[in-house]
C-alpha cells in the first residue's frame, strides 16, 4: 500500500507506517472466498472496476465488512500502474441485515398467527400459520383492509378497542 487516509486507520487500526509497502492481504479475514479474490484480480487486471463486499480483519483481530470499489490507475501510455480502492465500512448494515433475516424467519415460522397492517389498516403481511388457521390465502388478504376479517357479530367498540388482537376462530376462519 502506498497511501491510506485517516478513515482507513480508524476502521482497521493500522497506521500508514505499519502497512506502507505491504500487500492488502494483511487485511484478509479468511472468511471471504478465494474465488472472490480471484474474480477481483481478474477484473482489475483487465482494466475494469471491481465492486463487491468483503469481510476483513482489523489489526486487533476483529472482523468487519466493507463495500469495495477498486479501480485501476493508468499511466500516460494506458498501462496499469496502480490501483485505487474506495471502501466503506458496512459492518453495522450487515449486522442489521442479519437481524432482519432472523426476525423474518422467526415470524414466518412462528406457531402463532401473525398479521401486519399499515397505519390505515391495509394488510401488508400474513404468516403461514395465519393462512392455515384463517383459511384465507395471503393473496386474498394482502392489500385488503383488515376489516375484511371483521365478523358481523363483533361490536364496533370491541373491534376498535382490540383491533387485530381480537381474533376468534369461527367456521375454520379467523375473524376479527
Amino acid at each position: 500500500m502506498s497511501y491510506v487516509n485517516s478513515k482507513f486507520t480508524e476502521v482497521t487500526g493500522y497506521t500508514f507506517e505499519e502497512i506502507k509497502g505491504r500487500n492488502p492481504k494483511i487485511l484478509q479475514s479468511g472468511y471471504t472466498l478465494k474465488e472472490e479474490y480471484t474474480k477481483l484480480w481478474e477484473i482489475i487486471n483487465s482494466g475494469n472496476e471491481y465492486h463487491g463486499e468483503i469481510q476483513n480483519r482489523k489489526r486487533n483481530g476483529d472482523l468487519y465488512w466493507e463495500s469495495v470499489l477498486i479501480s485501476p490507475i493508468r499511466d500516460d501510455e494506458g498501462k496499469i500502474v496502480n490501483f485505487m480502492a474506495i471502501k466503506e465500512d458496512i459492518t453495522n448494515r450487515k449486522k442489521s441485515d442479519l437481524e432482519l433475516l432472523k426476525l423474518s424467519v422467526a415470524i414466518e415460522q412462528n406457531p402463532a398467527s401473525v398479521i401486519i397492517t399499515n397505519t390505515s389498516g391495509v394488510i401488508e403481511y400474513v404468516n403461514k400459520k395465519f393462512t392455515t388457521v384463517s383459511g384465507y390465502s395471503s393473496v386474498e388478504l394482502i392489500g385488503k383492509v383488515i376489516r375484511i376479517l371483521k365478523p358481523g357479530h363483533t361490536s364496533e367498540e370491541i373491534y376498535m378497542r382490540y383491533g387485530i388482537s381480537c381474533m376468534l376462530a369461527m367456521n375454520g376462519r379467523v375473524n376479527i
